[in-house]
């Protein structure tokens, strides 16, 4: 039900995520991000309290695919779960249960990596990492949304579309004046375009986002 990607731009000092769905408010239940530790998109059979799990293993220094298995170790419905994680360090991990819901995917690109499940077809995924790693000289939220419009320029979910958002800290972030991206898009008929419009709304002028 639903296609994500998670960005790090070492140039930019920024990690962030961005992610599409038909489902109604997909960005209030896959994107967790722990300040001083990394971020989770938890997908497909979402649950807060196991994406926590895994930023909590995390934080205690244990590493990213061993974070997931302790993570999912006592989760009845880890074969239908999809995840995607990344530290602040560039490091990346992608786990997609056997039973996720198909089509599903996933790929590590360069400082990315992204998964879908109930995707058209596999292209998605491919495009988004493609848009991603082509978007170098843009501004690190515009590949974030680059990459869902290449994957919905796919076919993006196979049932269609409602809801997108993207989210983007600074690496040090609290410790800094600059405050998170958090752009959502919960019931439109063309989330994609309303999320471009609230980014190029959001970035008018002096907002400071970009700036330590």
């Amino acid at each position: 039900m639903t296609f994500s990607i998670i960005g790090f731009d070492p140039d930019e000092k920024m990690i962030g995520s961005a992610v599409a769905s038909k489902w109604t408010g997909v960005g209030g239940c896959v994107q967790f991000f722990k300040p001083g530790v990394g971020l989770v998109n938890f997908q497909n059979h979402s649950y807060a309290q196991v994406a926590h799990r895994i930023l909590d293993r995390m934080e205690e220094g244990v590493p990213l695919a061993e974070a997931v298995e302790m993570a999912l170790s006592t989760d009845d419905a880890r074969e239908h779960r999809q995840c995607i994680l990344a530290d602040l360090n560039g490091n990346f991990y992608v786990y997609s249960g056997k039973n996720c819901t198909n089509l599903h995917y996933q790929k590590i690109g360069k400082n990315c990596a992204a998964a879908g499940n109930t995707l058209v077809s596999a292209n998605v995924v491919e495009n988004m990492i493609q848009a991603f790693e082509k978007g170098h000289g843009h501004s690190f939220v515009e590949r974030l949304i680059a990459a869902l419009e290449a994957g919905q320029e796919a076919g993006g979910d196979s049932r269609g579309q409602e809801a997108a958002s993207v989210k983007a800290y600074k690496l040090t972030y609290p410790i800094q004046r600059f405050y998170p991206v958090d752009l959502r898009v919960d019931s439109e008929d063309e989330p994609l375009k309303k999320l471009r419009f609230l980014y190029e709304t959001f970035s008018k002028g002096d907002r400071r986002y970009m700036r330590s």
